[in-house]
């Protein structure tokens, strides 16, 4: 549990959660988390191809591959989350797993809170280059001549 001192410094740290999740394929995954960001369910949604899951299922050992989806988003946004996400998952029982953020980069952390609290329009969403995220370099602009 943090301290009330650790709470006053970093405010982000309480509002900003992880949220873990598995797709059977990259394709999907890559809609889901589209999806996801579009709706403002999320600021963020990495895909992380190559993983196995080993799990015992209606009474047998599975091992498929997976994507990992690590969802970037807000406390306050995590009852939506889990219905969108059962709704646009394939499993029967998907994975969702939540994890607090204690601490991290505080410009990071106020953007995903802003992110998602903000609902910013898919248009605007999907016609924001990957270059512009916070910490990335600014995109070069085209000169104009006179």
């Amino acid at each position: 549990m943090l301290r009330a001192a650790e709470r006053i410094a970093n405010p982000m740290t309480e509002h900003v959660i992880i949220g873990l999740s598995s797709y059977p394929d990259e394709t999907g995954a890559e809609r889901l988390g589209h999806q996801l960001v579009t709706e403002g369910l999320a600021a963020c949604v990495t895909r992380v191809p190559g993983a196995r899951s080993t799990y015992l299922w209606e009474g047998s050992i599975q091992d498929e591959a997976e994507v990992l989806l690590i969802i970037k988003t807000t406390a306050a946004r995590l009852p939506a989350l889990k219905s969108r996400l059962q709704a646009l998952h394939p499993y029967e029982v998907p994975e969702l797993v939540i994890l607090p953020v204690t601490d991290g980069n505080e410009p990071y952390l106020a953007w995903v809170a802003e992110t998602v609290r903000a609902g910013i329009a898919s248009e605007a969403r999907t016609a924001t280059p990957p270059a512009t995220m916070p910490g990335a370099a600014p995109a070069p602009q085209p000169e104009i001549k006179p």
